[in-house]
């Protein structure tokens, strides 16, 4: 059953698949050059047999369903549509078994479902928790595959949950957690070096009998190229297991980042509450009026730009916009270390949609101080005022 046009599901598809970037779906319609119009499907869910909700699609209703009750869906399912207040889990094997995907909270746009469901969970959305929405492609992409991972420490993003039972070995086995390896419990695959295994048999006191190489349905190992972080929300990328190697952040939210600095090399990652807030940050971006990748930045000194792990001062990537909020003020150079032809001050609110030494030109930035701003005191320019006045009344 098709349920909504070709034109108004790719729509939503796009709308969702980028959440936060616009703060209604009718400024999303608003930027579009030719707007669709339509209903979007209510607490339900919408299962489609091409990316990004095109092809033939279904409505599903809250409830769990068997591989038979899916009917000619199972292992079809490319792409699916979860309303507000509902959410999704996937999985590879009939009656909610074997690799498990997800979950997916509504609302939200999954352009491209990671590997064969063959039964499908949806239930009620109990508990709203705030979300980061990571994607293998540019700009979250809705032809490439998309999650939303928890407020979680990551230490092995090659298993984003894989303590809850839904990790497979190669065989086509389920592991088994927790298991004992000598002194040792493991609650997630273990890691010899050469592989990562789990036990998929164990005896009473859950020292493993037999085991297999692990497969990841889930990995997001060196697959993240852009993120959405929502508000109050600060994420760490690592570029080696267990935070270590290059690190790239604090990424504060809300924002979206098309392309993350370094690429899709992230291998480990923190994702923890912050009392930092966006609209109280200077917002610096690589492309003119806002786009590509942007960050939020703290107020200090910055004698090389090198910020957050991420370098803003090659021809390449270079500060082209620029947005300072009110109480701050930004000094730039054109050198390192305060150098060269100073350009500025930038005194907020202000919002630049293309920064001297952004383009078209030649030069760019290397060096900025974020500094707090005061404009003269109201009271001592009343006062000023007032002496005025009076001094003219005392001559009359």
């Amino acid at each position: 059953m098709v349920i909504i046009l070709k034109d108004k599901r790719f729509c939503i598809a796009q709308y969702f698949g980028v959440p936060g970037k616009y703060p209604t779906l009718q400024a999303y319609l608003a930027s579009l050059t030719q707007a669709s119009t339509g209903e979007i499907a209510s607490k339900q869910v919408v299962i489609c047999s091409e990316k990004q909700l095109l092809g033939l699609c279904y409505k599903l209703k809250p409830k769990s369903y068997n591989e038979n009750e899916l009917l000619k869906w199972a292992g079809t399912i490319k792409s699916i549509y979860v309303s507000d207040g509902l959410v999704v889990n996937g999985y590879s094997s009939d009656k909610l078994k074997g690799a498990s995907y997800g979950p997916f909270p509504g609302a939200t746009v999954i352009g491209l479902t990671p590997g064969s469901w063959k039964s499908i969970k949806i239930i009620p959305l109990t508990e709203i928790k705030k979300r980061v929405r990571v994607c293998e492609k540019e700009k979250l992409s809705q032809d490439g595959r998309c999650d939303e991972l928890a407020i979680n420490d990551y230490p092995d993003l090659k298993m984003v949950s894989g303590a809850d039972g839904d990790i497979l070995t190669v065989d086509g086995l389920q592991c088994i957690f927790p298991f004992k390896y000598g002194e040792t419990t493991y609650k997630k695959c273990a890691n010899d070096g050469e592989k990562y295994w789990c036990a998929t048999a164990v005896d009473d006191k859950l020292a493993y009998k037999k085991w297999g190489k692990c497969a990841f349905p889930q990995t997001w190992s060196d697959k993240i190229l852009s993120i959405s972080i929502p508000e109050n929300v600060k994420v760490w990328l690592y570029t080696e297991e267990d935070y270590k190697g290059t690190t790239y952040g604090p990424f504060y939210g809300a924002n979206t980042i098309d392309e993350v600095c370094g690429g899709a090399t992230t291998k480990s990652m923190k994702v923890s509450n912050t009392h930092m807030k966006s609209s109280e940050m200077v917002k610096i971006c690589r492309g003119p009026s806002f786009s590509q990748m942007c960050d939020f930045i703290e107020t200090k000194l910055y004698p090389k730009l090198l910020i957050h792990g991420c370098l803003w001062s090659s021809e390449e990537n270079k500060i082209k916009s620029m947005r300072v909020p009110g109480g701050l003020a930004v000094y730039m150079w054109t050198d390192e270390n305060y150098k060269g032809i100073p350009l500025g001050p930038y005194i907020g609110p202000v919002s630049v949609s293309v920064v001297d030494g952004g383009d078209p030109s030649e030069s760019q930035i290397k060096s900025l101080k974020i500094v707090e701003y005061k404009p003269a005191a109201v009271d001592s320019v009343k006062r000023k005022f007032s002496k005025g006045k009076s001094y003219e009344t005392d001559s009359n």
